[in-house]
């Protein structure tokens, strides 16, 4: 017997197949695109929303700095207006030029007292041991910051 090959092999085309299988998967692939859609419109407008809101954030921020800039400038010119009310106003004009000119003079007293005190000890700061030198540079910083002898 010869072997009967796929051309001889006759489909049988049932019309209650197509109706049973594909017509519900179909309308399942329908349904899915239908939801898909949905959602993909869904999530265009959210981006479009979110662009909104951060460049409304952004404005905001952009506000909110110029406003405590001013607010501060506000405060600084308050506190000169109450200093000079109280008769400090010396202070307002000359006070940073002065705390400098303060600092500057303590840093030259203590060095030269440092100076002072090896040339009657008979050594010179290239005797100085590191922890020497690490010790004064601390006391001098020290003295800008507090303001002692």
């Amino acid at each position: 017997m010869a072997n009967p090959g796929p051309a001889s092999l006759n489909r049988i085309s049932s019309p209650s197949i197509s109706q049973s299988v594909l017509q519900p998967l179909e309308k399942k692939l329908q349904e899915y695109d239908h939801l898909m859609s949905e959602a993909h419109s869904t999530m265009i407008g959210i981006d479009e929303e979110l662009r909104v809101l951060q460049e409304r954030r952004r404005e905001q921020e952009e506000r909110y700095a110029e406003a405590r800039a001013k607010r501060d400038e506000y405060q600084r010119q308050w506190r000169d207006v109450e200093r000079a009310l109280r008769g400090g106003w010396e202070d307002v004009q000359g006070g940073e030029a002065r705390r400098m000119e303060r600092v500057q003079t303590q840093i030259h007293r203590v060095s030269t007292n440092r100076l002072e005190s090896f040339a009657e000890e008979g050594r010179t700061d290239s005797e100085q041991s590191g922890e020497e030198k690490r010790i004064r540079a601390r006391d001098r910083f020290r003295m800008t910051i507090f303001g002692r002898d």
